[in-house]
């Protein structure tokens, strides 16, 4: 080659960011090293050339002999070869090189020497540690923390953390074979909606986030919260997730809601305790002074009345206990609530601060709903004077609404009743003021027995409202903020038509397993001209029954004991024929009366009332 040509190549060779070099074997001896070694490493070439173990001495002590021994055996067998590989600088900085070198023969085929090129790859060597460093510091402390890690793809799962043993008492190798073993422990009452969410999610349709059971093998239920989503990576849309063993905190969650309902409890049986106190003083204290009056030939009718008087606050009070537990014995009828709502509208007036206005806003045309009329109208009353107290004596409206609105489950899951709905369509029944509205503490016991804002009262109006809902299987909505109102709202199922009719008659079959109350209902029925039977128990009743058809039954079924749903079973199929009057006196355990198509009367009663009641059962028309 011409010098001048040679000369050019030489310092294009020199230009270039690498070092390149030649070298002849056995040595190997260099024969040319680029101006790359001066600029990269801070030696002249020529000591490369001129030194034969100057190229050695740069090489770190770790890789030397790996690196001599390597290129050397490559070499020899005529092999093309790549080498990595550190090197010191003159400043004593230490560089990772990338050699790539290829092998040179004589026309005879012999290797007679080697040429490469040195790569300086330090910083791709740095971040490759980098990193290495940054996964090892992640699987330290993904192997330390309590939660579930993962990463995986569609098919497979890349990476688990060791807390899935702990929590699924699985090994991580097993999930890591299998990628969706993890869901052979899901309880199966969770694993439909587990399923279906996990694979949306890996899908790319959203992200994953459900709390749902494990069974594990040795029998323990775990609760676990896990979340994930997709996240690009080298593999592609990964799911990166993490799952939390929430079972202790749930069980605390759930020993404060005990311990709060033992509160409430404690709050409860104080109130009532008070309240019936004062009740049995006017009682045994009118008794006693009736005795006396009745002893001396005095007039004890008006001791009598105050008896009669604190007997009915009794059987109030039962009736808002009842209310709020949801179990209150309900006389119900298909109404249309906008009417139930205007019979109250002169009451409602005049229970409001003269400050307040009331107003009305109802749907033109609206279903009927299937109510107890008195136990609505106390809705109406506790929600509107609260509404009125809110006001706080300043100029303001009370809104009540009626309407009908289509519910979604999401919706009604948000109830304070706690009771699971059908989603669908619902009467609402809404009061609203723009009063000052509930702090958070207000607005976490505003339902609570005996719980008041109030400087007086006794804090049983928003527990019977919520009782009365219940009983209703209504929904029941709280939506207030400090400073601007709050709306109370009640939404009631539809009433579905029961086209079943009964014949009138006078032959009375009385079942009530309280002798004092049987004895006294059998009595007025006599006075009135009726043949009663009577039965303490529902095998009584039962042959009863079956010897002879009775015109009417009257039925207390709130504690009748054993075969109480077999008598259920025989009204509901004789209902087309005998009229019933239930006279529930609270829960009727585990049996159904929405069968029994017949009249109501709550207890307490007076003589008058069952006259009444069985009148209409007796006349009751479809």
């Amino acid at each position: 080659m011409d010098e001048a040509p040679r000369d050019e190549w030489l310092q294009l060779l020199d230009d270039l960011p690498v070092i390149v070099w030649e070298a002849a074997v056995p040595g190997p001896a260099f024969t040319l090293v680029s101006g790359g070694a001066e600029r990269l490493l801070g030696y002249p070439g020529q000591r490369w050339i001129d030194e034969p173990m100057f190229f050695p001495s740069l090489m770190h002590e770790e890789d030397r002999d790996r690196t001599l021994a390597s290129c050397a055996a490559s070499t020899a067998r005529g092999e093309d070869h790549e080498l990595e590989y550190r090197l010191i600088s003159a400043t004593g900085a230490v560089h990772w090189f990338h050699n790539i070198v290829e092998v040179q023969f004589s026309e005879t085929g012999e290797v007679s020497g080697i040429r490469g090129v040195l790569i300086d790859v330090t910083q791709r060597k740095q971040a490759e540690l980098a990193r290495r460093e940054a996964e090892a510091r992640l699987t330290l402390l993904a192997d330390r923390v309590e939660d579930v890690l993962w990463v995986r793809t569609p098919e497979r799962v890349l990476y688990v953390s060791p807390a899935y043993e702990t929590i699924w008492g699985r090994t991580c190798a097993s999930l890591l074979a299998d990628g969706t073993s993890f869901l052979d422990l899901v309880h199966p009452e969770d694993r439909g909606r587990l399923e279906q969410a996990f694979h949306a999610c890996l899908s790319g349709a959203g992200t994953f986030d459900q709390t749902y059971r494990v069974v594990r093998e040795d029998g323990e239920t775990r609760w676990v919260h896990a979340r994930a989503g997709m996240e690009p990576s080298s593999e592609g849309q990964v799911q990166v997730g993490i799952a939390t063993d929430v079972t202790k905190r749930l069980q605390e969650e759930e020993s404060l809601r005990q311990t709060q309902k033992l509160e409430s409890l404690g709050r409860l049986a104080g109130g009532i305790a008070h309240d019936f106190n004062n009740i049995l003083v006017s009682v045994l204290g009118n008794a006693d002074l009736a005795g006396d009056e009745i002893r001396s030939g005095g007039d004890a009718t008006p001791l009598l009345a105050e008896i009669v008087t604190a007997a009915e606050r009794a059987s109030a009070l039962c009736r808002q206990m009842l209310s709020y537990s949801g179990r209150a014995p309900v006389a119900r009828e298909a109404r249309d609530l906008r009417k139930v709502t205007r019979e109250l509208e002169g009451l409602l007036r005049t229970s409001l601060p003269k400050t307040a206005s009331l107003s009305f806003e109802f749907s033109p045309q609206l279903p009927d709903v299937f109510v107890d009329v008195t136990q609505i109208h106390q809705v109406l009353m506790n929600l509107v004077v609260n509404a009125g107290e809110a006001l706080g004596g300043q100029d303001g409206t009370v809104r009540i609404g009626v309407d009908l609105t289509e519910c979604t489950p999401e919706e009604l899951a948000k109830s304070w009743t706690g009771i699971a709905h059908a989603p669908g369509a619902r009467v609402r029944l809404r009061v609203t003021d723009n009063g000052k509205g509930m702090d958070p503490e207000s607005q976490h016991r505003v339902f609570d027995p005996f719980f008041t804002t109030k400087a007086h009262g006794r804090g049983l109006g928003m527990a019977t409202v919520l009782g009365i809902a219940r009983s209703h299987e209504g929904a029941l909505f709280l939506d207030t903020q400090q400073g601007s109102g709050t709306t109370i709202t009640l939404l009631l199922p539809l009433h579905v038509e029961d086209a079943r009719s009964s014949p009138t008659g006078s032959r009375v079959v009385l079942v009530d397993s309280e002798p004092p109350t049987r004895e006294l209902a059998r009595r007025a029925l006599v006075r009135a001209g009726h043949s009663v039977r009577v039965a303490g128990d529902c095998a009584t009743a039962l042959d009863l029954l079956n010897a002879e058809r009775p015109d009417v039954v009257i039925l207390d079924p709130s504690d009748l004991g054993p075969r109480t749903d077999e008598l259920m079973r025989f009204l509901d199929r004789s209902t087309n024929d005998v009229p019933i009057l239930l006279t529930p006196s609270g829960e009727v355990r585990g049996t159904d009366l929405d069968g029994i198509a017949g009249e109501h009367l709550k207890k307490p009663y007076r003589a008058s009332d069952l006259q009444h009641a069985l009148s209409r059962a007796l006349n009751r028309t479809p």
